[in-house]
């Protein structure tokens, strides 16, 4: 039997979806694992999910893939939005969905420095942290925007 621990292994999406040929004996690369997982948090970040209250009585479909995405957002005005709650609920759908960041180390950020940001129908976020790569853990930083109208979130470059 190979031993993988030392290898970055892709997910089973990838393996079953992406054109490489992606040995679990030959590994991926760092650069390529970060790729994949930003990929898979934009999918994340586009998804709504419509039911978060943080009771007792249902966390456990609260943390199921029944319930993967974020809160909705759309049809508010950016001024009118609780963005430090919004920051709460993208770490928390990470953290639950996305186990190849690590969740001590994932920060999310909303770029709400002036009044016409509030004024805007995009806001920038930042999201950083660290994927579990080996041989060390490998740092991520999403600069991402938010169409407010439409609940899209696009990669900034």
């Amino acid at each position: 039997m190979t031993n993988h621990t030392n290898k970055n292994i892709p997910s089973l999406f990838d393996r079953l979806s992406e054109d490489g040929d992606y040995s679990t004996h030959q590994g991926i690369s760092n650069k390529k694992m970060k790729e994949m997982v930003i990929r898979d948090l934009l999918f994340l970040l586009n998804t709504t999910s419509y039911y978060y209250t943080n009771a007792e009585e249902t966390y456990e479909y609260e943390k199921s893939v029944l319930n993967f995405g974020i809160e909705t957002i759309s049809g508010k005005k950016s001024s009118d939005v609780d963005w430090a709650y919004i920051e709460r609920n993208i770490k928390t759908a990470i953290k639950l969905f996305e186990p190849r960041v690590l969740g001590e180390s994932l920060q999310v950020k909303c770029d709400l420095e002036t009044e016409s940001d509030l004024n805007s129908n995009e806001v920038k976020i930042l999201i950083s942290g660290y994927i579990q790569t080996n041989p060390i853990p490998e740092r991520f930083v999403l600069h991402a925007n938010i169409d407010i109208e439409n609940d899209n979130f696009s990669m900034l470059e």
